[in-house]
């Protein structure tokens, strides 16, 4: 169920939303890189660093008057080449995936977006999802296009016990953008998600 596997990182959790508050002395003190190596210090070797990704998670959830769980993946590219100088924050452009969605819902990422990502301690980051517009047309309820700016989530790296690299974005509010003639919109909605890496991702410098 989606509560009880939140129960698990609720530590870390605590510890993230603390090193969120202070991303801005974070930015000058850490580069930020995904590495496909758990490698002993900080920093990431040029051919360890992922410049692609694909994240899942099998409960995404679509909060509204009523909540709509869907199977979701994201697929992105590493933006800029990962030989350059490393990013800060490391954006990563992609597009979402939704099926499998209750109540016969279809849910589709209409223009792609961008995830950016911060390092914020070592392990740790803070995750920012722009651009991304959604359309939720579930039948007989709702029909309506919703956009991402200014959701803001966490990163987990993969040393961390148990996760292969975990991207979250917990009860994120999005806002529908101006509706159609035919449009059904919630008067708000949330986004809820936990995505895992399909591959372990460790957060390097």
């Amino acid at each position: 169920m989606l509560l009880t596997r939140k129960l698990n990182l609720v530590a870390f959790a605590v510890v993230v939303t603390m090193s969120w508050l202070g991303a801005s002395t974070a930015r000058a003190e850490y580069s930020t890189a995904l590495c496909s190596v758990n490698e002993p210090e900080l920093n990431c070797p040029v051919q360890n660093r992922v410049s692609q990704v694909h994240f899942v998670d099998p409960e995404a959830t679509f909060l509204g008057a009523f909540n709509i769980a869907c199977e979701a993946l994201f697929s992105g590219e590493i933006e800029g080449s990962t030989l350059a100088a490393l990013s800060n924050p490391l954006a990563i452009g992609g597009q979402f995936t939704y099926s499998n969605c209750s109540f016969n819902c279809k849910i589709t990422d209409l223009t792609g977006g961008d995830l950016l990502i911060l390092k914020t301690k070592p392990n740790l980051g803070s995750v920012a999802a722009d651009d991304f517009e959604i359309r939720v047309v579930c039948p007989g309820l709702i029909q309506c296009t919703y956009i991402t700016n200014g959701l803001v989530g966490h990163a987990l790296s993969a040393e961390l016990p148990a996760h292969a690299g975990l991207v979250t974005l917990d009860k994120q509010v999005i806002h529908h953008l101006p509706a159609g003639i035919m449009d059904v919109c919630f008067v708000s909605a949330e986004l809820d998600v936990l995505f895992e890496s399909l591959n372990p991702l460790y957060l390097k410098s």
